[in-house]
């Protein structure tokens, strides 16, 4: 380096030349800068690049990041580092660094002056060392992020969609609702029917059938034959649909019967059952036998009644009951059972009218044709219809109440005739006639029945 080639002041020697290397003085330099006062930049042209000439052995080290212009420069030297920075410059131009660089030690100076040529300019190298460049980071307020706003889904693209499912669901519900409706359900039932029952023909007997085609289901019965025990199919027609089911006929009904009062004398062996059976109706074969056969025999020994006789009723399908038939005894022999008939009257609650019959049994003794303390009395019901008749006789059985009596009954069918004979012992007698009751023949039927009670009396000897 030359020492002696001293600028005496530096010009724009605060950073590393544009060029890369330290300039050394010239000739040419105009030692007055024109300096703009706004800006604080030299204004006056120059042409640095002509009249500088580099030395390539001296090495600038820059001091500060803001360049000084030297009011009286010295052509002749080139100050030290040292001298640079210590000398004071009477006018000094001022450069606006880029914001985010102030600081920063690294960025190249234009030691070229402004206005130098850029073309030779050479970042991150002085002195032919290569420094490279710090990243910047810091580059002053950068503003936050903004995200771009989310577009509000239509609302009425939104309802629209809505009420579209909505109406969606309510055509299925409705589509599934009425097929159902519409569809025929058939759930066979289990059809059991006694032997000689009638065969119904309401097809709500045979299944349970709902939905909305059910009228234009057809049952096909014509195969039971409730006469005969057996298991019968039958048919339920629903338009395309066929339904299959069975009727089991079979006897579960025990025998019927009505019963006859037995009158015997005592001492009598020749008793029968059938004495007792005047009616015995089954659906199968009827049968009845004595439960104690021994008991029977055991009361002809002793006058009185009523006895109370129990057969038992069975049939082919093993099906029993056991009934109370009625046996009287007489002292001595019976000549006739005396029946004395009451007026017509009518039936409360109902269209018919009833009698009162009461049959006495009579005979002859020491003292003559007399009462013999064994009597009943019968009610006689005559329907007017068979709707009153049937409402009142029920399941025809044996021993029935009506009308506040009970007693033995007896059926016919064809004339709507309820029967009820129960026991009318002597004693009601004496309390319905005043005192004590005339048992003498001419007494109680003339006497009594006849002119008090207005009844008319006849004599039967066929008991």
């Amino acid at each position: 380096m030359n020492e002696s080639n001293n600028l005496g002041q530096p010009q724009n020697l605060g950073q590393p030349n544009v060029l890369g290397t330290p300039q050394t003085g010239g000739e040419n330099i105009n030692p007055t800068p024109v300096i703009n006062q706004n800006t604080g930049v030299n204004t006056q042209p120059q042409s640095l690049q002509e009249s500088i000439t580099p030395n390539a052995n001296q090495s600038i080290t820059p001091s500060s990041p803001t360049p000084q212009v030297n009011s009286t420069p010295n052509t002749s030297n080139v100050a030290s580092p040292e001298t640079l920075t210590n000398t004071p410059t009477p006018t000094e131009a001022v450069a606006t660094p880029i914001p985010g660089t102030e600081n920063n030690s690294n960025m190249p100076s234009n030691s070229g002056g402004i206005g130098a040529d850029p073309s030779g300019i050479t970042l991150g190298n002085a002195g032919g060392t290569y420094v490279e460049p710090t990243k910047i980071e810091d580059i002053g307020a950068v503003p936050p992020k903004q995200e771009k706003p989310k577009r509000p889904m239509n609302k009425v693209l939104f309802v629209i969609i809505i009420v579209v499912l909505i109406a969606g669901v309510a055509f299925g519900l409705y589509y599934y609702l009425n097929m159902s409706s519409n569809k025929v359900n058939v759930t066979l039932k289990d059809v059991t029917i006694n032997l000689g029952d009638t065969v119904s023909d309401n097809i709500n007997d045979y299944a349970t059938v709902t939905g909305g085609g059910a009228d234009s289901c057809n049952l096909n019965n014509n195969n039971i034959n409730a006469n005969a025990i057996g298991d019968y199919n039958f048919t339920i027609i629903c338009g395309d649909d066929t339904y299959s089911g069975t009727v089991h006929v079979v006897d579960k009904t025990p025998p019927k019967a009505q019963l006859n009062v037995v009158y015997k004398v005592v001492g009598d062996t020749t008793i029968s059952v059938d004495d007792f059976i005047k009616t015995c109706t089954d659906s199968s074969n009827c049968m009845y036998s004595f439960a104690d056969e021994e008991a029977v025999q055991g009361y002809l020994a002793t006058p009185g009644g009523p006895y109370n006789i129990e057969i038992k009723l069975s049939d082919d399908a093993k099906n029993s009951k056991p009934v109370n038939a009625v046996l009287y005894v007489a002292p001595y022999d019976i000549t006739a059972i005396t029946e004395c008939l009451s007026p017509e009257t009518s039936i409360e609650g109902y269209d018919g009218t009833m009698t009162i019959s009461d049959d006495l049994l009579i005979g002859s003794s020491t003292e003559g044709l007399n009462y013999m303390g064994i009597s009943r009395r019968i009610y006689t019901y005559t329907f007017a219809n068979e709707e009153d008749y049937l409402s009142v006789i029920g399941e025809k059985e044996e021993v029935i109440t009506f009308n506040n009596h009970t007693g033995l009954a007896s059926y016919d069918d064809e004339k709507y005739i309820l029967t009820i004979s129960e026991d009318l012992p002597k004693s009601m007698l004496d309390l319905e006639a005043g005192g004590t009751f005339d048992a003498s023949y001419g007494g109680f039927k003339t006497n009594y029945y006849e002119n008090t009670l207005g009844y008319t009396c006849t004599n039967n000897t066929n008991y």
